[in-house]
């Protein structure tokens, strides 16, 4: 008969075997070209990259510069902001020339997802049928555009979104976050998307055609939810499209956070992931092995065995997230703090937990209460 102490060791052995899958995972992507669609001439596919923008930040236009320089044929850059942008930035922006860059100010803008409001005022002013949504903290290779826009010549192809990896970190909880990113969210992505679970999408880079956005109701659908982002995807996905994860990476620059905006971060991706997949993130819990096997060690009888276990889970967990970093991702930003990797998967355990308990979120510097459907209200 199964007892408690044989069931906590078979869970762990569980979260083991997770962490060698999500290496093959990420060794597969990486080995294996996604973009099977070869495509030599863009001539008659021309772009419209909609950025949408809360304030303007010292990295921004470092940022934006970067998909200046793209080697690619036509394209146009649309800046969508509800904050009036100084004139010295738009100076700055005039000398980024010859790449075609527009601001638009949104008039109107009833939230709660501003982020939305902003992306429907750059809409109106685009004018060509591939779009290319894109947060403004992201920087690019001078392929990028190439390398998202290849996948949407296949026709069962409905949507593009990238990974991304954190980088320029100013201060010691920026480098964690760029950790987590590696180490939880890269390969648990790539887990989804191997077996076939990839319904959703990611700000960093979102490319699809206009008739597929209207199709969904354009962003206009987005407003009420705070995942505007996986909601964008996961609805082409119902639609019958197949969502494509590129080859190209891009960077998120993370810049300086706090202790506070770390913590607010996590727990904010925490609820996200909940409320748009709880099913899945409830079983999520099964991938944090170190968690599951410190606890194993605390409190089963089997001490030695355990012990045993507790170790090979850290091992293992260190080799292949080394290994992933060495070999595939090459995030010195990352590196730097893996030595903390069991502290911080143990605190993400913590914060799955908490997740369960807690219903706002902070986010842009406004408080939300998140619903059940993933919607949002501000919190007054």
């Amino acid at each position: 008969m199964l007892n408690v102490s044989n069931l906590a060791i078979f869970v762990v052995f569980i979260s083991l075997v997770y962490y060698v899958y999500s290496y093959y995972c990420v060794k597969a992507f990486f080995e294996k070209s996604r973009n099977s669609t070869v495509v030599s001439d863009f001539s008659s596919c021309p772009v419209s990259i909609l950025k949408p923008l809360k304030k303007v930040f010292p990295a921004w236009v470092k940022n934006l510069e970067t998909f200046c320089n793209q080697s690619y044929p036509e394209f146009e850059i649309i800046v969508g902001t509800s904050n009036p942008i100084d004139a010295e930035f738009r100076e700055i922006v005039k000398r980024l020339r010859p790449c075609r860059i527009k601001v638009v100010e949104t008039g109107y803008n009833p939230g709660p997802n501003f982020k939305v409001g902003n992306l429907v005022s750059a809409l109106r002013a685009s004018k060509y049928d591939i779009l290319a949504i894109s947060d403004a903290d992201t920087k690019v290779s001078p392929d990028y555009l190439k390398n998202i826009v290849a996948p949407l010549h296949d026709k069962d192809v409905g949507l593009v979104t990238c990974l991304y990896r954190g980088v320029d970190c100013e201060n010691f909880f920026a480098s964690l976050e760029a950790l987590v990113v590696q180490t939880d969210f890269i390969p648990g992505v790539l887990v989804a998307d191997r077996v076939g679970a990839t319904n959703f999408a990611f700000g960093a880079t979102i490319a699809l055609k206009r008739e597929t956005l209207n199709s969904i109701g354009r962003f206009e659908v987005l407003f009420p939810y705070l995942a505007d982002d996986y909601q964008l995807g996961n609805q082409v996905a119902r639609k019958g499209w197949k969502i494509r994860i590129s080859n190209e990476i891009v960077d998120h620059v993370v810049g300086k956070r706090s202790w506070r905006d770390f913590f607010r971060q996590q727990l904010r991706w925490a609820i996200t992931c909940r409320v748009c997949q709880p099913i899945g993130y409830f079983f999520s819990v099964l991938s944090q092995g170190v968690s599951l096997a410190t606890l194993n060690l605390i409190f089963n009888s089997h001490a030695s065995f355990s012990f045993f276990l507790w170790l090979t889970v850290l091992v293992t967990r260190y080799m292949t997230c080394l290994k992933m970093n060495s070999k595939y991702l090459k995030n010195s930003d990352a590196k730097k703090v893996l030595w903390l990797l069991p502290f911080k998967d143990i605190f993400c355990t913590f914060v799955w937990g908490a997740s369960f308990f807690v219903n706002r979120v902070y986010w842009a510097g406004n408080y939300f209460r998140v619903k059940r459907d993933g919607t949002m209200e501000p919190v007054k």
